[in-house]
């Protein structure tokens, strides 16, 4: 059995929120709403590949203190996406860890480069 799986229904994820988005990085925010602190946040990018479906782009663990983090610069391709935010909250023992269900953040897009003006 999956970690987290054995004890029927998963709790439900974090709410996710993605702001402050650039060319290459994006300030992720999540509330955590479940009675048990959480030990580490699971933190995947994703990016829609159309037909394809999702593909991970990067995936970072969080301390379970933390309540938002900025994507490392250079994490999104400047004028790319839609790319979306699939959040997992991690809580209990190292060997019997309990998952939340995936959280999703709205689809985003990465900024285009600033227009040249003429001078």
């Amino acid at each position: 059995a999956r970690a987290g799986l054995c004890s029927g229904a998963l709790p439900l994820g974090p709410d996710v929120l993605v702001t402050d988005i650039d060319g290459s990085s994006a300030k992720v925010y999540w509330s955590i709403n479940q009675a048990e602190e959480a030990r580490k946040i699971h933190l995947e990018l994703l990016l829609d590949q159309g037909a394809g479906g999702m593909s991970e782009v990067a995936f970072f663990e969080v301390g379970g203190s933390h309540s938002s983090w900025e994507l490392p610069p250079g994490t999104l391709q400047r004028g790319s996406g839609p790319y979306q935010i699939q959040l997992v909250l991690e809580s209990g023992p190292e060997d019997a860890p309990k998952l939340t269900k995936p959280s999703m953040s709205d689809l985003f897009w990465a900024a285009e480069a600033p227009s040249q003006v003429p001078v």
